[in-house]
């Protein structure tokens, strides 16, 4: 892959989940190929994580929109509030839960579309980024590989 430009190819930014069932060429209906998008992946594929990503993306290697695609069955759906998600961390000790304790997770239950555009408005709102009418949510469904748009 060494002869594979850093800037994307189709100037595209996608952000999505880090789960392990995910591919970086997933959803296959998006035609993503080696060297065509930046694929930022987090945990619950999070905008507010992928900010400092996307503003690098966008500012220094050209890319002009911007993918975000959450997925059902995903881990961040299984918790209805931040704080089941710090109870699991406290189970390290004391110092992870206080670290824990300063952190959002952006656990989302099963609200997935919800979500996706509170991200997609989040992103829309970032002065920091170029190209904001260029952004749109989908939510990928993990059983059968459907991909659908949101926003």
């Amino acid at each position: 892959m060494g002869h594979l430009p850093a800037a994307p190819t189709n100037h595209v930014a996608l952000v999505t989940c880090m789960d392990a069932r995910l591919l970086p060429s997933h959803p296959p209906a998006l035609g993503i190929e080696p060297g065509t998008t930046h694929i930022i992946r987090n945990g619950g594929g999070s905008a507010r994580d992928a900010l400092r990503s996307l503003m690098a993306s966008q500012h220094c290697l050209r890319t002009e929109e911007i993918l975000l695609i959450k997925h059902t069955d995903c881990g961040f759906s299984h918790f209805e509030k931040d704080d089941e998600v710090v109870v699991k961390v406290g189970e390290a000790g004391e110092k992870a839960r206080e670290m824990a304790e300063g952190v959002e997770f952006e656990v989302f239950g099963s609200d997935v579309e919800g979500a996706v555009s509170r991200d997609v408005e989040f992103l829309r709102g970032c002065e920091g980024l170029k190209h904001r009418g260029k952004i749109s949510g989908w939510v990928y469904e993990t059983g059968t590989g459907e991909v659908r748009r949101v926003c």
